[in-house]
């Protein structure tokens, strides 16, 4: 049999990715959660591969200050106001939304007593997507309005003229 790949220095690598990114508050956190799935992810191959070494990293009580860290970045991202030139930044801002509330959801099922606080900060991400959509769907609207009304004179529908036959056989 093949020996097992040292998972250890997988999940130590995870687990730095993520501090790091929670501890730069230059990146939007919203936008660049990737280091969180990748951790999630190292969790559930471990899972699937080698439990014991969970407990031997103490997880989840050990991931108890990255969490707690985690949660609050989330509610910093979601108090961050932005504004965007065009209506696509508000369609991105709902996709990534709808996105860490999904990872939101995979951390709750990887760490069973996350429930209350988890779930409210997927309530107020999902709130925050669906109102990022609305802003989208208004602004695509209104571009659309637009182009409606300064459409060139030669594509608007022109006023119906009565249609004459006899015109048709003038040269017969």
């Amino acid at each position: 049999m093949e020996p097992m790949p040292s998972l250890e220095a997988s999940w130590k690598a995870a687990l730095r990715r993520l501090e790091s990114q929670l501890g730069d508050d230059d990146t939007d956190f919203l936008f660049e959660a990737g280091s969180l799935d990748e951790l999630l992810s190292v969790v559930e191959a471990i899972q699937n591969s080698e439990p014991r070494l969970l407990r031997r990293v103490n997880f989840p009580e050990g991931l108890d200050s990255e969490v707690e860290e985690l949660l609050s970045r989330v509610d910093r991202e979601l108090n961050t106001y932005r504004s965007y030139g065009g209506k696509e930044g508000y369609d991105s801002e709902a996709d990534a939304s709808f996105s860490l509330a999904a990872s939101l959801k995979r951390l709750d099922a990887a760490v069973s007593d996350l429930e209350k606080p988890v779930k409210a900060r997927i309530d107020r991400l999902t709130m925050h997507a669906n109102v990022c959509r609305e802003k989208y769907d208004e602004l695509k609207r209104e571009d659309s309005e637009e182009e409606d009304s300064t459409a060139p004179d030669e594509y608007r529908a022109q006023p119906e003229e009565p249609f004459n036959i006899d015109s048709v056989f003038v040269d017969l």
